[in-house]
């Protein structure tokens, strides 16, 4: 992994007037967990320069149809678009034509990492834990290798993944999993002080945080680079506010501008309206639906995928109170917002790819055999579909 240049101390910078550090193959990280855009560092080239042969870590809705098709001087799509990445390795690789094309054609490698897997990676790498042992993907491509990371321009594989080592612990198998270092951390934050300490707004807080920043501070050794929307003067921040210290950022970059885009923007339905299925599809739906919704129980903690599991929120009975929780960070997980409400930090994951992950087919979905991989094994307690 070649760098040109590394910094020991933070440096303020003003827009892209800083320098371009990195040159040949290099591994960057960035923490984009967020199904919104708010935290997508919106200038990646500037800092990353000419750099080939990126390997990009991301967790969640790495590359999505908005990031590069909708928007395509944005985020991760500047270095998808100049054909600067090698490998993507995330849990999640969104709706996007070209970098589809790209896999299909041989041209980038893709190597997908369940969530939880990867933001362990993250940190334990930044612990300096070389490798773990985790039950998930135990019985799967995850495990048992052979998923294609690379293609052929004929559509033969050309590289796979690789079995991983299995450890029993007190019965049950375990994968084991190698941690990740790289050389740049890139990140959108909120605001930073001269010094290098930064703080992060509203639910960005909860999505970095368990997207790991400071994870992602201490696995990349040589740099790590903020955006922040303002840098103020130092003493600015209470100690107690500050989420991540001065001692692991390197340098921060203040955007000349930022556009807050929402992906899709839904609010709350006036009272008076009411959503009517229109299609078989719908009803069947909405059978499923409200049966599950009888799982919930009062002082229920529940985590719910997006899909139907999520839609089962709005059948919960009157009577019971249940604590939602998303899995980029909101705990407590409420309705819609209304016009007024809307804030572009506050993201509702709910809806942003559930037109791709709530279709569901015609025939019966309890087979002896999947004909499709497997994501989990011997993992399921109950199913609830309307045969």
């Amino acid at each position: 992994m070649a760098v040109v240049e590394t910094f020991t101390r933070p440096q303020a910078a003003m827009g892209h007037q800083h320098q371009r550090n990195a040159g040949g193959a290099c591994a960057v990280s960035t923490p984009f967990i967020s199904m919104g855009l708010i935290e997508i560092p919106e200038w990646m080239q500037p800092p990353l320069g000419g750099a080939q042969e990126i390997t990009v870590y991301t967790l969640y809705s790495t590359i999505t149809q908005y990031t590069v098709i909708r928007v395509d001087n944005f985020g991760l799509g500047l270095l998808l678009k100049s054909k600067q990445i090698k490998r993507m390795v995330s849990s999640y690789v969104g709706e996007n034509a070209e970098f589809e094309r790209q896999y299909l054609q041989g041209e980038l490698e893709v190597e997908l990492v369940p969530q939880g897997t990867l933001a362990e990676k993250v940190r334990a790498g930044g612990a300096g834990i070389p490798a773990f042992y985790t039950p998930t993907g135990y019985g799967t491509l995850i495990q048992q290798g052979g998923a294609p990371i690379k293609y052929n321009k004929d559509g033969s594989i050309a590289i796979a993944s690789t079995p991983k080592e299995v450890k029993e612990f007190d019965g049950r198998q375990f994968v084991m999993e190698n941690s990740i270092t790289g050389d740049f951390a890139l990140v959108k934050a909120w605001k930073a002080d001269r010094a290098g300490n930064v703080i992060f707004s509203r639910r960005r807080l909860c999505t970095s945080v368990l997207g790991a920043p400071q994870g992602l501070c201490r696995v990349v050794s040589l740099t790590y680079v903020v955006w922040v929307e303002e840098i103020v003067d130092i003493g600015s921040f209470a100690p107690e506010d500050i989420h991540i210290p001065s001692i692991y950022v390197d340098r921060i970059i203040e955007g000349e501008k930022y556009e807050k885009k929402i992906e899709r923007l839904t609010v709350k339905k006036a009272e008076d309206s009411t959503l009517k299925p229109k299609k078989e599809s719908d009803l069947v739906r909405e059978r499923i639906i409200r049966r599950a919704a009888l799982e919930f129980k009062d002082g229920m903690y529940a985590n719910l995928g997006i899909g139907i599991p999520m839609l089962a929120s709005n059948f919960i009975k009157k009577d019971i109170t249940v604590h939602l929780q998303s899995e980029n960070g909101v705990l407590g997980l409420g309705p819609y917002p209304t016009k007024d409400e809307v804030d572009p930090d506050l993201i509702n994951a709910a809806y942003v790819c559930s037109d791709s992950t709530s279709r569901i087919g015609g025939k019966h979905k309890i087979l002896e055999q999947c004909n499709l991989p497997l994501t989990g094994k011997n993992c399921v307690d109950r199913i609830i579909t309307e045969k």
